[in-house]
């Protein structure tokens, strides 16, 4: 999932504090009417050098309406691109890595690795930008990067103080985009159709699909608005839908929980393997003792940029694969010399670097991303109607922390623009086990996004289901064996055998 902080799913956390939960603006959603045949071919064509795509790959811009209630109220224009079959194609697979405000035209060398051989033989392998996200056009843009970074700094707070100037700055930046006509339809809804719609402009009779992270919330939302329509979904780091859609706390704070507990299983797998983790050994301990001094420290100087800094290398140690893992573990092996071996008097620098942030930048343009506006569009709308009154956040923050002292308040204040949001789209806030053929879920056991919970509470509601645990750490990454699971599926139509693949990543 793309993250404008952090963490891109992450959102609020523990505790038991009620909300009351107002009702959303947005009507019920049905499927539109329509066939097959009735929308135009996509204009294949060599990719923009702008856009990055690798060779061998096609592009295209693909009309959609703007609101599909109102279809003759102006279009918008998705960025779509293919991977032609090495053979003849049978059809096409769709993709999306995430977000939500992530690009398929981003993540297309991982699409093209993803599934295997046969497939790429006999599917083209199909991509887009989803609407609002550069470069489809029109392209939703409330604030610059720089103007987003300064309503949302720290990312994790500790003080009161922090947290309502966080809600506050938040409240201008979701005032700026009630003014964009686009913001309404931005929504996993409008996701959802604009997805149906390049399935006929393709002329796929059922859809194949293949999607992480917010991915699977398109395809679960796809497979309850239009049962019939799919052959093949796979869903993989897999969302928890059902309470992704509801205006409360309680998925935020799964979300930070579940966090807290893959990184402590980070933790002990860097104990387990000292000569590749440079926090070994005691790693769990010695963490222990950073984070009561970062946090004292903290609250003493009423700044949180330590305890950001500190947030942010535990969620880098957490991602649980070598790349990311192996740095972090080395900078917190920094970090506990500096403040509990040399105490001198620079020793909160390195964390605080950690925690200056670092602007997305759309490749091949040089232009800042806009997925941050993206996203927080379509969490709010999703959600429906949060509750406006700020106490109640801070509440929320202060007992998230007391269940996750890592990740709790800053996950609380991820979804902090939906405090003052109004401009609310289209969403589907219920009915999970519409769909008409099976749907195939993975998830890796120690996800950092996207816990094996959610995958396991997905599995129960969307009907006939497979889940494949993979044995590992990570967030929708493809092993060989996923691969051979996925491929059959897509191939066949039928649930691979077997729950589990052992070949799963490793963080060090």
């Amino acid at each position: 999932m793309i993250k404008s902080r952090p963490r891109v799913l992450a959102v609020l956390v523990a505790a038991a504090v009620p909300l009351a939960a107002v009702p959303a603006a947005a009507s019920p959603v049905r499927a539109p009417a329509g066939g097959d045949g009735e929308v135009p071919r996509p204009a294949w064509h060599d990719c923009p050098a702008t856009w990055g795509m690798p060779a061998g790959w096609q592009c295209a811009m693909y009309p959609v309406p703007r609101d599909y209630a109102r279809p003759g109220g102006g279009t918008l224009s998705l960025a779509l691109a293919r991977l032609p079959a090495k053979g003849r194609s049978k059809g096409s697979v769709f993709f999306n890595p995430g977000g939500p405000g992530g690009s398929g035209l981003d993540a297309a060398s991982l699409w093209k690795e993803y599934v295997g051989a046969s497939v790429r033989r006999s599917y083209d392998l199909v991509t887009w930008a989803p609407r609002g996200v550069i470069p489809s056009r029109k392209a939703l843009r409330c604030t610059t990067d720089a103007q987003y970074e300064k309503a949302s700094p720290p990312d994790a707070v500790l003080t009161e103080r922090e947290m309502r100037h966080r809600l506050n700055a938040s409240a201008d930046i979701a005032r700026r985009c009630a003014k964009r006509p686009l913001t309404p339809y931005v929504t996993t809804v409008d996701n959802v159709r604009d997805l149906d719609r390049l399935r006929q402009a393709v002329r796929d009779k059922r859809l194949g699909y293949v999607g992480i992270s917010y991915g699977t919330v398109i395809g679960a939302v796809y497979a309850n608005l239009y049962p019939g329509r799919y052959r093949a979904l796979v869903l993989h780091g897999v969302v928890d839908s059902v309470t992704w859609s509801k205006p409360t706390f309680v998925f935020t704070k799964d979300d930070a929980r579940e966090l807290e507990r893959t990184f402590a299983a980070t933790l002990r797998a860097c104990d387990a393997a000292p000569k590749n983790c440079a926090f070994a050994p005691r790693a769990t301990a010695k963490y222990a003792e950073l984070l009561a001094v970062v946090r004292k420290r903290s609250l003493a100087a009423h700044d949180s940029r330590m305890f950001t800094g500190l947030n942010r290398l535990a969620h880098q140690m957490a991602v649980g694969v070598p790349q990311a893992s192996r740095p972090a573990a080395e900078q917190l092996q920094a970090a506990y010399n500096e403040l509990l071996r040399r105490r001198s008097a620079e020793s909160p620098t390195l964390l605080e670097q950690a925690a200056k942030p670092q602007r997305p930048i759309v490749r091949g343009t040089g232009e800042e991303t806009n997925s941050g506006n993206v996203r927080d569009a379509t969490l709010c709308s999703d959600a429906g109607r949060m509750t406006h009154d700020r106490s109640a956040w801070v509440r929320a923050a202060r007992a998230a922390d007391r269940q996750a002292t890592t990740f709790g308040t800053g996950s609380v204040l991820d979804r902090s623009m939906c405090a003052s949001w109004t401009a609310y789209g289209a969403r589907h806030a219920g009915g999970w086990g519409a769909g008409r053929r099976p749907i195939l879920l993975l998830n890796e056991r120690w996800d950092h996004a996207t816990p094996l919970a959610w995958a396991r509470t997905m599995a129960r509601r969307l009907g006939e289901t497979r889940l494949i645990t993979i044995e590992g750490f990570g967030h929708g990454i493809q092993t060989p064996c996923g691969r051979g699971k996925v491929d059959h599926y897509l191939l066949t139509g039928h649930l691979p055998k077997g729950t589990t693949c052992e070949d799963g990543p490793r963080p060090f």
